[in-house]
């Protein structure tokens, strides 16, 4: 057991099922860091600008994350490296990547759309101007959460607004909505098992 005590403002974690590390984004020192099962820090660095969720691929252990200041997301890679950064989200707040095919789904509040980035997503994309490496699902009224299931590829989406819960298939269609929920802000999709 251990503890680190010298964060500012701690908004997002995410933990490498296959590794146990656990990337944390820390908004308050404008930092993301890599931290070892053990406590050690493998990875201490400054931005990109004020992250603010992360989520971890198992398969290659990168993050994709949300620069809050820039509204844009990236992937960042396990040595500190910037590989992808995607513009034209109005507002996003979480993130969660797919183990099934590497894709990271995004909630961007702002634009009342869930964002799906194919793994191959290229540097420097932009959601609004291009369209070859993404599918934009408008029919939400206020989504604030997400999470995948990492045995299905399904994916759970909380729509506040609309009082709802969303279920999508891998490939982008709604598989059912759940309503009558009063102000669903935060969801987690069972590991198993099935």
């Amino acid at each position: 057991l251990f503890k680190i005590t010298d964060f500012v403002e701690p908004s997002g974690l995410a933990v490498n099922p296959a590794t146990g590390d656990c990337w944390v984004a820390d908004r308050g020192n404008n930092t993301l860091r890599l931290i070892r099962d053990d406590g050690t820090t493998l990875l201490n660095t400054n931005g990109p600008g004020q992250p603010t969720a992360v989520s971890v691929d198992p398969a290659t252990g990168d993050a994709w994350g949300i620069d809050a200041e820039t509204q844009q997301v990236f992937r960042i890679r396990s040595d500190g490296t910037i590989s992808v950064t995607v513009s034209g989200f109005i507002r996003p707040i979480r993130l969660a990547i797919s183990a099934i095919d590497g894709s990271c789904w995004v909630v961007d509040f702002g634009g009342s759309q869930i964002i799906r980035l194919n793994a191959s997503t290229p540097d420097g994309y932009h959601i609004v101007q291009q369209s070859n490496f993404h599918l934009a699902l408008t029919n939400f009224f206020v989504p604030v959460d997400i999470s995948i299931d990492q045995t299905s590829g399904q994916v759970w989406v909380a729509d506040r607004g609309e009082g709802s819960v969303t279920k999508i298939a891998a490939d982008g269609s709604i598989i059912r909505r759940f309503f009558a929920l009063v102000l669903p802000v935060a969801l987690a999709v069972d590991a198993g098992p099935r």
